[in-house]
């Protein structure tokens, strides 16, 4: 085997490998955020669906159900009511 022409292409071979898994473990660091934002999302919209189901099956259940109820009075020109 002829060393000098091996040695290049493995340095050369090594230096792809190691730039590609460089490359790849950077976009994966990048897109962390993103997928964590996804996941929560995910997440959020199952417990809205959830919530959503709940609601539909008791005005299913009891289909002449009407709810009313009254906004509470907001005074304009006040400070805005706080929980006690």
């Amino acid at each position: 085997m002829d060393m000098t022409l091996t040695q290049p292409l493995v340095l050369l071979v090594a230096g792809a490998a190691a730039f590609g898994i460089a490359a790849l473990l950077w976009a994966l660091r990048i897109s962390d955020g993103a997928r964590g934002a996804a996941r929560k999302y995910r997440e959020e919209e199952q417990k809205s669906r959830e919530r959503l189901a709940r609601a539909e099956s008791v005005f299913g259940a009891h289909p002449g159900v009407i709810m009313v109820w009254e906004d509470e009075e907001t005074n304009e020109g006040d400070k805005p009511k706080l929980p006690t």
